[in-house]
């Protein structure tokens, strides 16, 4: 859909539940207010709002006279301290951008769309409240649904907001935005935030909810890396940079940040930025030429946190049935990213060799797959599938299922970050399998290097094997030394700096 499809969607879903326009802007704390724009649509919302706010004037820069007594040309009447409803969708931008450089408040130019996403919002989920207009609002960017790590960071990104800041409203913008199953409808009502699924461009609606945001959390992945273009961190940097929206890009990989004639360019970019939070010790040489005063070095927002307050995330009338893990045993949790920089064979053959020492000892496997790894799981499991004591755990809907589920393992195998992540915070071991260097800086935090690997090196097999042969002596020695680690952890964590 269109913006103008969009707004005409939205009306109809409000209206035909007994909601306008003015009702929702009396429930935002708003009674008086300019109406900017008198086309079909701006007409529309005069005939719902007059009876409810006032209205100071109308704007309409295409009229020469005054119609109705009230229809006005001349912007310059906007500068007082009262909030202005655009109706013209696809202007907003250039609207904006036109009052700002006249000393309008940011904060008091409202776009219609997001006026009647409130409202739809309301209609959809039974114990929304539309926020005041003085309310805290937050955009998340990055991350997605689909993998259990980037929906840890977006739970423990919304759940450390609400902590700090109370009752705030909050925008996510997905990466991926074209699942009809994870996003579907049913799915997104379950959630206190507020999803937009129409993109990252100066049309979207993640661009024009700009003017009501506080700060701007990023959570991406390798999103800043030179080698990938991406029109998405354009828009972001340009909150930061041209709208002054305070932006904190929270740990993550980076990747490579050499970006040639237009280095200089970006040091302008990256200065404008809040607080760059770095997760390897390796990224402080990678910022280094951009001679920044902004860096801070700090854990996975995952590992900082303890457990994740549900009802920060999702409407009480969502029912979360936990899952209860076996009381021991060892889990092996694949990546099938491994595929790509070690041999498959090779790979798959070490888990099968891993496995039938584990039976030798007779512990129960449990091969878990943490994210989209299905395939990976099944090209281990295959071979045991008549074996009782090698289960497979095809899929965990939620990363607190997953945290639940490990809990009493003795050990894990594993080459998923973020598992490895929910892991150590619960002073499990792991022999890690990786592809990265953030397993290798994870593993340092906790004593636990001589268990890190990584999949393209010379004879992983019998190095990793090894491992797992002294993992499966020393395991409790292990959780002691981990557990020691947590103990001292500083639980001051990168969200307590925002907006100070």
């Amino acid at each position: 859909m269109d913006k103008s499809e969009q707004i005409y969607f939205k009306l109809s879903k409000i209206l035909s539940n007994g909601i306008n326009v003015g009702d929702i802007l009396i429930e935002m704390g708003i009674n008086k207010i300019f109406l900017y724009g008198y086309g079909e649509i701006g007409k529309k919302v005069y005939l719902m709002i007059r009876d409810k706010v006032k209205i100071v004037a109308i704007v309409d820069k295409g009229k020469n006279s005054k119609e109705e007594g009230i229809i006005i040309n001349d912007i310059s009447v906007l500068k007082n301290d009262c909030p202005i409803l655009v109706t013209p969708s696809n202007l907003f931008n250039e609207i904006t951008d036109e009052l700002l450089l006249n000393g309008v408040n940011r904060k008091n130019i409202l776009a219609l769309n997001t006026i009647l996403q409130y409202g739809y919002e309301k209609v959809l989920k039974e114990e929304y409240r539309i926020p005041s207009i003085n309310q805290k609002q937050f955009l998340i960017t990055g991350a997605q649904f689909r993998n259990l790590g980037a929906q840890a960071m977006l739970f423990t990104a919304v759940d450390e907001l609400r902590k700090k800041f109370g009752d705030v409203t909050i925008w996510y913008c997905p990466i991926e935005q074209d699942d009809k199953k994870i996003y579907s409808r049913e799915e997104l009502n379950k959630y206190k935030f507020i999803t937009l699924l129409d993109g990252y461009t100066r049309n979207s609606t993640m661009y024009e909810v700009k003017n009501g945001i506080d700060a701007v959390v990023d959570i991406s992945g390798f999103s800043l890396d030179s080698r990938r273009k991406s029109e998405r961190w354009e828009l972001i940097f340009e909150l930061a940079y041209k709208y002054k929206i305070p932006t904190y890009l929270m740990p993550q990989s980076y990747g490579e940040l050499d970006y040639g004639i237009d280095n200089e360019h970006m040091k302008i970019v990256f200065s404008s930025i809040a607080k760059i939070f770095l997760r390897e010790s390796k990224d402080i040489e990678k910022f280094e030429k951009f001679n920044l005063t902004n860096l801070c070095l700090a854990n996975d927002i995952v590992l900082q946190k303890k457990d994740i307050e549900l009802n920060n995330i999702f409407e009480s009338s969502f029912n979360c049935k936990r899952i209860n893990g076996p009381m021991d045993g060892v889990a092996i949790i694949p990546n099938v990213k491994n595929y790509a920089y070690g041999d498959k064979k090779e790979i798959i053959v070490l888990y099968k060799k891993i496995i039938e020492f584990l039976l030798s000892k007779k512990e129960e496997v449990y091969i878990l797959c943490h994210s989209n790894d299905e395939q990976a799981c099944l090209d281990i499991y295959e071979a045991y599938i008549n074996n009782d004591h090698v289960h497979l755990i095809e899929r965990f809907r939620y990363c607190f299922e997953f945290s639940e589920y490990i809990k009493n393992m003795k050990y894990c195998i594993a080459s998923r970050y973020h598992s490895i992540v929910q892991a150590y915070r619960q002073n499990i071991p792991c022999v890690l399998i990786g592809w990265a260097e953030k397993y290798d800086s994870l593993a340092k935090i906790f004593n636990q290097s001589k268990y890190s690997f990584s999949v393209d090196e010379l004879d992983i097999a019998s190095k990793v094997y090894a491992r797992v042969v002294e993992m499966e002596s020393n395991y409790l020695d292990e959780k002691t030394m981990i557990s020691v680690v947590n103990n001292k952890r500083e639980r001051r964590n990168s969200f307590d700096i925002l907006l100070e």
